[in-house]
């Protein structure tokens, strides 16, 4: 990640100064930058920690899920703050099939339980 990081850093550079060379020589970088651009920021380079924070402690599927829930829950949280968003047949099929992958893998004796019941004749 530290690798992409970097990688990333130089591309940016360079394309920030082949498109606007003479307003950053002019007027720096951080130029109109305010105190919601740098909540924005801040919040994003706390959000890869968390990530990265998850990745080493927990796995890989784990974040995945935690995505998928954080969508789930932005775009519900949408419905209550936007009066113009609808939810699409799509959104509610996949949050549906998130929900129920995320109780099948924290709780994986649920298919275990069934094929053991005993069967009734």
């Amino acid at each position: 990640n530290f690798q992409l990081g970097w990688f990333g850093l130089l591309f940016s550079f360079v394309a920030v100064f082949a498109n606007d060379y003479e307003q950053v020589t002019e007027g720096g970088f951080f130029q109109h930058y305010d105190s919601l651009t740098w909540v924005v920021i801040s919040q994003n380079a706390f959000g890869g920690l968390i990530i990265a924070a998850v990745i080493k402690y927990a796995d890989n599927i784990v974040k995945t899920f935690a995505s998928a829930m954080s969508i789930i829950l932005t775009g519900v949280l949408s419905l209550a703050f936007f009066t113009d968003f609808t939810l699409s047949l799509n959104f509610l099929g996949g949050a549906l099939l998130v929900i129920i992958a995320t109780v099948f893998y924290s709780n994986p004796n649920i298919l275990q339980q069934q094929k053991s019941s005993p069967e009734l004749p």
